[in-house]
Formats: structure tokens, sequence, C-alpha cells
């Protein structure tokens, strides 16, 4: 799939977990609260679901055939009141790619290129728990979960967001947790169905 894709430290946080997914061929993982069919009204803060701004920062993800995926942050630049992050995409023994992202007004972009075109992936706040976020040439649809094991290891305040045309490396659905990042990748589009679940990372903030 991957050949296709064309400061201080005020808190550390260390999750490792080595066993696998034990849901990740299933359609559905175990949920605390499933929100999908509700118009629940919730102010929800997503600054802490992009802890993009340390460059001590990786992810470490598995799927289910056993291939790796990490990302990590390898810059940051500050430009008049915007922060770009540079984020490195690697799927061992395939492929890798530099990617941008920038926090401008508390939203969060995507860009494959510094000076390209970016394209809204998480606004700064969201006012309920299952919804849409609208971006440039895609729509974004969004459900809140207060909580989600994955690799034996359970996570608080998820977003589970579905993009109705995929922009970041051919994956259609990201899950992000709070205080963590992205916690599981889905391309089930290709030639066989891709999910990378988080199985260990470092986030300082």
């Amino acid at each position: 799939m991957f050949n296709q894709l064309k400061t201080g430290i005020a808190t550390a946080m260390v999750v490792s977990c080595m066993s696998c997914a034990v849901w990740v061929n299933s359609p559905d993982p175990d949920l605390s609260e499933d929100t999908t069919d509700k118009k629940v009204y919730r102010t929800i803060f997503t600054g802490g679901y992009f802890p993009f701004e340390n460059n001590q920062n990786w992810w470490s993800f598995t799927e289910d055939g056993g291939n790796k995926l990490s990302v990590r942050v390898t810059d940051t630049i500050s430009d008049d009141n915007t922060i770009y992050y540079r984020i490195s995409f690697q799927e061992h023994r395939v492929d890798t790619t530099d990617d941008w992202f920038k926090r401008s007004g508390g939203e969060v972009l995507f860009g494959s290129s510094l000076t390209g075109t970016y394209r809204r992936f998480l606004p700064g706040r969201l006012e309920i728990v299952n919804g849409r976020i609208d971006s440039p040439d895609s729509n974004i649809t969004y459900t809140y979960y207060d909580s989600l094991l994955v690799n034996m290891a359970i996570y608080h305040n998820i977003l589970r967001m579905t993009f109705n045309v995929p922009f970041i490396h051919g994956f259609e659905e990201i899950w992000v947790a709070d205080k963590v990042g992205i916690i599981i990748m889905k391309d089930t589009n290709g030639r066989w169905p891709v999910v990378y679940s988080l199985d260990s990372c470092r986030v300082f903030r």
C-alpha cells in the first residue's frame, strides 16, 4: 500500500503492549459506549489528540500479518503562530514517506509537502459526539467513544474518523486517542485489508 503513497517536556507517557489485538480482523473492536446513532452534545477539545509537538515522540504499529509501521516526529517549524510538523511514516521493508501536519488557529491540517496544499484533519474542538468535519475534497465523519481496548491496553476519549476520500496514506479510517495520538489505521479498499494497531509508543508533552 505504501508503494502507492506516491517545548519543554511537561509530562511523559510510555505505552508498551506486545501482544496483538485479538479483534483485528473483526468488524468492530470492543467499545464501552457506542454513540454512532446518538446525537449527544459534548464539547471535545482536540489538542491532546495530536501530540506531535516533541521530536522524541514515536508510535509503532503492527498489522495482523505481522508487518510493522512506525510513525515519528522528525522536525518542527514555528512560523507566525503556525507550527509545522514533519512526520515520517515508515512501513518496514517497504517504503518511507515524510509528510507534514500543521497546527494553525487550533486546527490541525495535513499536507504531503511543506509548501503544498493542506487539508483539514482535526478542528480545535467538537461540539457533539458524532458528526462531520468538512475538509477540501473529503468529508470526514467521526464518532466519540469513552474507551477502547487495543493490544491489551485501554485508551480513553477516542475519536474514530472515517474519510469518504482518504488523503492520509490511503487510510479510510483513523482512530485517535487523547494524550496518545493515532492508535488505529485501516485501509480496506486495497488488494487486501490492512489494519494497523498501536503496539507501543513514546509520547512526551
